[in-house]
């Protein structure tokens, strides 16, 4: 199996890595880079689990919540129906984030799942928006190149 590397001799983010990236991204600038998530009142026992969507009175979901959720449904990667079936848990949990990519080396393990889930983390901490994002850029940059597209100033 060939991995094609980029000119860092890293290797690209796959399509739909990009695609959910792009949707955190936008997330991120819709919300504002000083936006602080209003953790939700629920029993939580772990760091980095949350709501990944909002609920109307009859619990039906309204949207996207947390910042992983945004990505998740604004990407269309995940409809809010199959979401909600991961309330509760972190990022490295949700099947879609899963690697999907072959070209990935087995012993980096998964490189994107464990990015979007320090960037829950930093939201659930009560950090904002921006040093989340900022967290998922660090953490993929370690492993995978990232266009500047992504760099929010």
């Amino acid at each position: 199996m060939t991995v094609n590397l980029t000119k860092s001799g890293k290797p690209s983010l796959n399509p739909r890595q990009l695609l959910i990236l792009r949707a955190m991204r936008d997330a991120v600038v819709a919300k504002g880079l000083d936006y602080v998530y209003p953790k939700p009142l629920m029993d939580m026992d772990a760091e980095g689990t949350c709501l990944y969507l909002t609920y109307d009175e009859n619990n039906e979901p309204t949207g996207p919540s947390c910042i992983v959720g945004h990505a998740l449904v604004n990407s269309g990667v995940m409809h809010m129906n199959t979401i909600r079936e991961y309330e509760y848990t972190a990022a490295d949990e949700v099947d879609a984030l899963k690697n999907t990519d072959p070209g990935v080396p087995p012993h980096l393990g998964d490189p994107f799942r464990g990015a979007m889930r320090h960037g829950q983390v930093r939201q659930d901490a009560g950090e904002t928006w921006g040093i989340a994002w900022q967290t998922v850029l660090s953490h993929l940059r370690d492993y995978y190149y990232v266009p500047s597209e992504f760099d929010l100033h």
